[in-house]
């Protein structure tokens, strides 16, 4: 057996050897083991080309790298003299043909080919070293090193490469391909046990091994590092400076700890090692690697091809996008196997959102900062997923999808004013989106994070600083941080007043605002002050009758209302409903309108003066039933009103019909059984009993 490493002691059972053993065998079969470096696939070979060799003794095991000619011609030279075959002692013999010809004799025996880290095709297209043509004819190919790959019915070979594409190509066939996996979580925590003396506590090396996604190499070069430390680094202060920022994980990851049975040209680094995959995608599909480098930013699952294609090209004039737009998918469909092909990029079964490892993206990004590229990507990423991201009430659904992504950008917060302006959008965005799932203490965060983005990016009185101020106030009352909030408005009020002028809506809208909170904080005499100034700028701006004073007046009267001033409050919602009269405004599909009519309707019938209320009553109730969406449920409050006015003047056959129709909606809502629902149903038996129908109003007081 000619190999560079013994067999591991220690060596993971993993599924995909049983894979390879199950398939070896068909007669000159040939199988690669695909997957990312340091997934293990060496050491798969490794184990299984001892495994042969101890079940067959007389079967030969070779070991073939393949990272350059150079190294395959000098695995071949082994070959040839473990094998001596004639003449291969020579100056400049023909190795790779002498030890074709032999391997492919069945006379020779049974043998096994393991071709290791074959990840350049260009290794075997490119032409063999020292061959002598056998050709007279001139129009023959020039050989390649490919053609050297002996084929024998005796004899197999196994292929480890990080490239699909190269592993299809030496296997002429994707079904005789592979896919190397992460270690399932169990096999990991053996991994990490077989490398590490004592007993360790199964939860630190769970959460480690999670940490590490399950990459073998990553986990024995942690193991490595770990003993080199021990005692004074074990797996609960590696896994701290593990997760304590980039340059502490970086630092560990990029340790080099060489490993015995790894090619010593190879690093034992899980960072180096990616690192030189992505060189290589970059010199030889540098547009994937530009997608690779956009995607290493966002979140790690379900990252939408929609975000992608066309998102990740360099800078062109407008002719030249145009002219490229109907290749834009088909370039994107070439980039996606590439890095599918060096397995960085899984594909959901959907087929048009990703995943990726953890580390791969970890790893990406510290290439490009290494390279000084990192910052021109985020600035690309958060203007991509700003002006993708909407407002909650434009498009909830996407804001839901997009959320994650979008929060990744939240560790990309730029320097320059153009992308800080859209990192401070995109935090304002956010902010809303968690507001409205009443996650208050994140949305205050975002919003403090937009707030402090537009004050550097812009002035302190741009319009996006001042409406963050406001969104953020929101969210701090509803934290209960109502001092902190009220300071935050008069902050935006005054900034407001100052640049907008006092009459200004969104002047007015901030001064109804800090009222509602100074009355929060019972703090009445403020509150009511604001809103007098508030109604008094808009009289004299806009006159009695515009929808600001309308607006005004009628929050005047809802401050009044809550605060037990119920004739003061009727007094405003009169001076509101004649000012709506006055100025022509049509009360349909106005829920502010049913609102004056109710608390009028109410005053008269605090009053005494039935007619009057029923007369607002009804009105109130035909326009409740004219707005969108309208149904018994959202009408019931108005038609019980009615209906008890109508009681009220005897008007009990019409009063009946109104509770009824009340009934049905307040069931729907509380339940037959529900208090205010059996409230309802003896108001109705007391009328039903002034109608003589005594057997219903029974059924209703059982």
């Amino acid at each position: 057996m000619i190999c560079l490493f013994w067999q591991d002691p220690d060596f993971v059972e993993r599924t995909v050897l049983s894979d390879v053993i199950s398939r070896r065998g068909f007669p000159g079969s040939r199988l690669a083991l695909w997957g990312l470096g340091g997934i293990g696939k060496s050491q798969i070979a490794i184990e299984y080309g001892y495994r042969v060799r101890n079940r067959s003794p007389q079967t030969w095991v070779f070991w073939v790298r393949a990272g350059s000619i150079a190294r395959f011609e000098e695995d071949y030279r082994k070959i040839a003299k473990a094998l001596h075959i004639p003449g291969s002692d020579e100056k400049n013999a023909d190795l790779l043909r002498m030890v074709h010809d032999w391997l492919c004799k069945e006379s020779n025996g049974h043998w096994l080919m393991i071709i290791d880290n074959a990840d350049d095709m260009d290794v075997f297209t490119g032409p063999p070293p020292n061959h002598k043509s056998t050709s007279t004819s001139a129009e023959r190919a020039a050989p390649k090193v490919l053609d050297f790959l002996p084929h024998s019915p005796k004899g197999a070979m196994l292929i480890t490469t990080r490239n699909r594409n190269v592993g299809f190509h030496l296997t002429g066939n994707y079904k005789h391909i592979l896919r190397v996996e992460p270690m399932t979580e169990t096999e990991a925590i053996t991994l990490l046990k077989s490398k590490l003396d004592g007993t360790r506590s199964e939860d630190d090396m769970k959460t480690l091994v999670q940490a590490l996604d399950c990459i073998p190499l990553a986990i024995s070069q942690a193991a490595a590092y770990i003993s080199n430390k021990t005692p004074r680094v074990t797996i609960a202060p590696y896994l701290k400076q593990l997760k304590g920022g980039d340059k502490d994980s970086a630092k560990l990851l990029q340790e080099d700890i060489p490993e015995a049975r790894r090619d010593k040209e190879r690093s034992s680094s899980i960072v180096a090692t990616w690192q030189i995959s992505f060189q290589y995608v970059r010199s030889t599909k540098p547009s994937a690697s530009r997608l690779l480098s956009l995607m290493s930013l966002f979140d790690r699952q379900g990252i939408p091809e929609s975000l992608l294609a066309g998102q990740y090209g360099q800078e062109k004039t407008v002719q030249q996008q145009e002219a490229k737009l109907k290749q834009i998918q088909c370039d994107f469909d070439d980039d996606w196997t590439t890095l599918t092909d060096f397995s960085f990029i899984k594909t959901n079964i959907d087929g048009h959102h990703f995943e990726m490892h953890r580390l791969v993206q970890f790893t990406m990004k510290k290439w490009l900062e290494l390279h000084g590229e990192l910052q021109p990507w985020t600035n690309k990423y958060i203007t991509l997923l700003n002006s993708h991201y909407p407002e909650p009430d434009d498009d909830i659904g996407s804001c839901e999808l997009l959320f994650a992504h979008a929060v990744s950008a939240i560790l990309y917060r730029p320097n320059s004013t153009g992308s800080l302006c859209d990192w401070g959008s995109l935090m304002h965005k956010l902010g809303m989106y968690t507001n409205r799932r009443a996650v208050y203490d994140i949305s205050e965060i975002f919003y403090r994070a937009a707030t402090h983005a537009y004050e550097t990016a812009l002035v302190a009185d741009s319009p996006q600083t001042l409406r963050t101020l406001i969104s953020r106030a929101n969210a701090l009352d509803y934290l209960g941080r109502e001092d902190e909030a009220d300071k935050l408005r008069r902050k935006a009020l005054e900034a407001h007043e100052r640049t907008l002028g006092p009459s200004h809506p969104d002047t007015l809208r901030i001064m109804d605002t800090l009222a509602h909170t100074l009355h929060n904080q019972k703090r009445y005499a403020e509150s009511s002050a604001i809103l007098q100034r508030a109604l008094e700028i808009c009289e004299r701006t806009y006159g009695a009758t515009h929808h600001e004073t309308i607006s005004a007046l009628e929050s005047r009267a809802l401050y009044l209302r809550w605060s037990g001033q119920l004739f003061e409050a009727e007094a405003m919602y009169r001076r509101a409903y004649e000012a709506r009269q006055q100025g022509g405004r049509r009360p349909e599909h106005d829920e502010t309108w049913c609102t004056n009519l109710t608390m009028i309707a109410l005053n008269f019938e605090l009053d005494g003066q039935m007619e009057e209320a029923e007369v607002l009553f009804r009105e109130a109730v035909e326009v409740e039933q004219s707005l969108p969406g309208a149904d018994d449920v959202t009408t019931k409050g108005s038609v019980r009103r009615l209906a008890r006015v109508l009681g009220e003047q005897g008007k009990a056959e019409e009063a009946a019909h109104y509770y009824r129709e009340a009934l049905g909606g307040y069931s729907k809502q509380f339940g037959e059984e529900g208090e205010v629902t059996l409230l309802l149903m003896m108001e109705l038996s007391a009328i039903l009993s002034k109608l003589d129908k005594l057997e219903e109003a029974e059924i209703l007081c059982r």
